[in-house]
């Protein structure tokens, strides 16, 4: 999702979209009868599973979110080639700002590799290893879209149903067209880039369609909660 909020780190949607595909080859060995090869995608479903709910599962935010993890060297040096080369708008659009080595300082301006002015939310990148402090829609919707989330009654294991109430909350993801894709209270909604692909509050119709489907799979396929229904199609 290129330049998002959460910046750089250990994302739910990687993490929910590996569940998935270890889930679809899971049963693809159970149909064809190889029974070592279903107990091996079995253990990878458990594993992904695992990351998601123990190390993105943030009590505080009742929400899956990023554990922030510096960008790689040779991301920078790839930059740094494309730039010389004359070809930076062919990277602008997938790292933007959001790659920049130097410090994020709130409100201050600073030159980007690309030569032109923007203003970093953030006083310095998320501390690494830590889980972010920003929801953004793509841990609503992946979790649920790759049916990630472990099926346990609320009263057995934490309340994970409790993030859809970020779905039409005003100050969460509620908006007119569609949802957002950073929460609106976030200091960092809707912050300054000089990227074209943005994860920081606009509506994209990609997200908002998972977020159906995410939203079928809860009410379908998973114990009854209160945070969202059949009327949240609605809005």
């Amino acid at each position: 999702q290129e330049n998002s909020a959460g910046l750089d780190g250990c994302r739910p949607t990687i993490n929910s979209m590996l569940f998935g595909e270890a889930s679809a080859l899971r049963r693809a060995a159970e149909a064809l009868g190889n029974a070592s090869l279903a107990r091996f995608f079995a253990g990878e479903e458990r594993r992904w599973q695992r990351v998601l709910v123990l190390r993105l599962w943030s009590k505080r935010l009742q929400f899956f979110v990023t554990e922030a993890q510096p960008p790689p060297a040779s991301l920078h040096r790839e930059i740094r080639r494309m730039t010389f080369m004359g070809r930076q708008r062919e990277v602008q659009t997938y790292f933007g700002c959001l790659a920049c080595p130097q410090a994020r300082r709130r409100g201050a301006s600073k030159r980007s590799y690309f030569g032109s002015r923007r203003t970093c939310p953030l006083p310095r990148a998320w501390p690494r290893g830590k889980r972010v402090r920003v929801r953004e829609i793509a841990g609503l919707t992946s979790p649920w879209y790759f049916r990630a989330v472990p099926r346990l009654p609320n009263a057995l294991g934490p309340s994970f149903s409790a993030a859809w109430r970020q779905l039409h909350d005003p100050e969460g993801f509620g908006a007119k067209w569609g949802p957002r894709t950073t929460e609106r209270r976030s200091p960092c909604y809707n912050f300054s880039t000089t990227a074209q692909c943005n994860w920081n509050g606009p509506s994209w119709p990609f997200e908002t369609a998972k977020a159906g489907t995410a939203l079928i799979h809860l009410l379908q396929e998973y114990p009854p909660q209160r945070a969202a229904g059949v009327a949240s199609f609605e809005h």
